[in-house]
């Protein structure tokens, strides 16, 4: 599995996904991985994979709509189920939202037949 250098930047890992894309074992290797594994895997990695898999998916869904001879449902569907379990651990991730904020009553707005607000 090739891993993200902790300082790439976003060319670094637009690159590093277009390779991973490229290499369908690996990316199906992570639709069968064990959730501790995922889990184990560094952020920058994470989001490579997740690129990767964005691509992939998108290219196996160009070779369905053309009927390529290539195309392979079971494929498809475990990109799509890679894919998905990574935006899980990347939701999993995230940071949580503060609690919700009520905004404060203003006032209705200014009448401007009288001048005074309302």
């Amino acid at each position: 599995m090739e891993r993200a250098s902790p300082d790439a930047t976003a060319n670094d890992r637009r690159i590093k996904a277009c390779r991973l894309s490229r290499r369908s074992a690996d990316l199906l290797m992570i639709a069968h991985a064990s959730r501790d594994r995922i889990s184990a895997l560094p952020m920058p990695d994470l989001l490579a994979w997740h690129d990767g898999l964005a691509m992939a998916l998108r290219r196996e869904r160009n070779k369905s709509m053309a009927r390529h001879w290539t195309y392979d449902l079971n494929r498809h569907i475990a990109l799509k189920l890679a894919r998905d379990r990574i935006e899980a651990e990347l939701s999993a991730r995230a940071v949580d939202p503060g609690p919700e904020t009520v905004k404060p009553r203003t006032s209705r707005g200014f009448n401007r037949g009288n001048g005074k607000i309302r």
